[in-house]
């Protein structure tokens, strides 16, 4: 037997979700065949969940993008178990919009989903 029980873990979910005051859009880029052999980008809303979210650190992460060498600051995003988001896709928060970096976990006893990303410029 477990620590905890279904219900446990539902009400302790539940009080997860209430400590996640925003909304956060997750859009997924993609690359669509143009059908003249070329490729346009494109984009899907996968949708909209509540979220919190915090930077990591009070430091920058420098890094070089695109052989340009950029300053990221990273952000830990917490949503609900289950939320369907993957590494590459873009998190929108008011007028901020974020890309995820990569998906944290899964952990024991997971009551919520950990996001890691940088804020677009």
């Amino acid at each position: 037997m477990g620590l905890f029980t279904d219900d446990e873990l539902a009400d302790l979910a539940s009080e997860q979700l209430a400590a996640m005051p925003d909304t956060c859009t997750i859009t997924r880029p993609q690359r669509m065949s143009d059908h003249a052999g070329g490729e346009t980008n494109t984009s899907t809303v996968v949708g909209a969940v509540a979220c919190r979210y915090e930077p990591e650190s009070r430091r920058a992460v420098v890094a070089v993008v695109a052989g340009a060498v950029v300053t990221l600051a990273y952000w830990t995003f917490t949503m609900p178990a289950g939320t369907d988001v993957r590494a590459g896709d873009l998190l929108t928060v008011g007028a901020r919009t974020f890309a995820v970096a990569g998906v944290l976990g899964p952990t024991s006893y997971q009551l919520a989903l950990r996001v890691r990303a940088h804020e677009q410029e």
